[in-house]
């Protein structure tokens, strides 16, 4: 399961269920976002209406009574490999108040380096309209009042998202060809996601000869 019991209301009761129709014990092999990376890394936009549920390590050691967990991605995802004979019957809540996202999307925004920049006045681009995109748009725009430039725009390499705008903030997608005609000296380009920051600076510096800032957000 790739990033799908983040999307399910009863994550216990669903692995039982699976249980159950398979017909006989089974192994799982879980991958989800980390709610210990988030903490850490103060990931404001990672917090997004389409997951129900926000999972630690602490947690899915309240899920199985054996496991085995790994940290993904820079620690950005948890990886279990658990048998289903070792599920507990019940699992307590271990959610989070909501003073704690708000603690958290309060410290993040003002030190975040995209909010430091945007105060400047100065052009910059985004790259990366993905989930984590969208949601840093959203929360910017949300803090209009404070005089916060938006970016020229989102750039993005997938073509379903493309001369679009990102909901909510009306931000523009652009694709890499769009940002080179238009990318001067000097302009700096944050990065949604830090894990793709070489990548993507050697695919600027190969097509582009204009000196770029780039900055993971």
């Amino acid at each position: 399961m790739r990033h799908v019991l983040e999307h399910i209301p009863n994550p216990v009761s669903f692995l039982e269920s699976v249980e159950r129709v398979n017909g006989r014990p089974l192994k799982f092999v879980i991958e989800v976002p980390s709610m210990d990376w988030n903490v850490r890394s103060k990931a404001y936009w990672d917090f997004g209406y389409e997951h129900v549920n926000y999972f630690t390590i602490a947690s899915f050691k309240k899920i199985f009574r054996k496991s085995e967990i790994f940290e993904m991605f820079g620690g950005q995802y948890l990886l279990v490999v658990a048998e289903s004979s070792s599920l507990v019957s019940k699992s307590q809540s271990l959610s989070m108040p909501s003073d704690v996202f708000e603690s958290i999307l309060q410290s993040s925004m003002f030190e975040s380096p995209l909010t430091q920049y945007a105060r400047l006045n100065k052009r910059y681009w985004v790259w990366g309209a993905g989930g984590k995109g969208v949601l840093l748009m959203f929360h910017l725009s949300k803090k209009k009042f404070e005089k916060l430039n938006m970016p020229i725009a989102m750039v993005d390499i997938n073509p379903g998202k493309q001369n679009r705008f990102t909901v909510s903030s009306a931000v523009p997608i652009v694709p890499p060809s769009i940002f080179f005609e238009k990318v001067c000296d000097d302009d700096v380009v944050f990065i949604t996601n830090p894990m793709y920051e070489e990548e993507i600076a050697n695919f600027v510096r190969e097509s582009c000869e204009s000196k770029i800032n780039f900055i993971p957000v």
